[in-house]
């Protein structure tokens, strides 16, 4: 019989394989880089806040697994989404904050890219989410 002990260890572990291989593909191939977005006619960045923000959030290690899984595909989101698919802007006391969802498939599988900007700077990227496997 499995204990409920060995399971958390179990997830608890792939977790942190899970973030270290997404780090070092976020550092090694994606940190320092912009991509040209084509439904936003800008050049989207990836900087450290965007993975501070991708893995400091309140998620459930589940999701977030799924989000590294995501992680490889997002650069073909960018260069593929022909429209965004949401726009929310915030005022922030002298903040104005913009979030973009853009969502395309990549390798049959669905995902969602969130883009950011703060006081018209340079967008960068924030977020992805694995939407789900397209059967054939």
């Amino acid at each position: 019989m499995i204990e409920n002990e060995d399971l958390n260890r179990i997830q608890k572990e792939t977790y942190e394989y899970a973030e270290n291989l997404a780090k070092s593909y976020y550092i090694d191939n994606l940190q320092g880089t912009k991509i040209y977005c084509k439904s936003l006619r800008m050049h989207v960045m990836f900087t450290h806040s965007g993975w501070n923000h991708f893995v400091e959030k309140d998620r459930p290690i589940n999701e977030l697994i799924t989000r590294f899984f995501a992680l490889p595909r997002v650069v073909g989101v960018l260069r593929t989404t022909r429209k965004f698919g949401d726009y929310n802007a915030r005022k922030k006391k002298s903040l104005k904050v913009e979030y973009w969802g853009l969502v395309a498939e990549v390798e049959k599988v669905v995902v969602k890219v969130v883009v950011t900007r703060i006081n018209m700077g340079k967008p960068y990227f924030l977020s992805c989410i694995w939407m789900g496997e397209v059967k054939d």
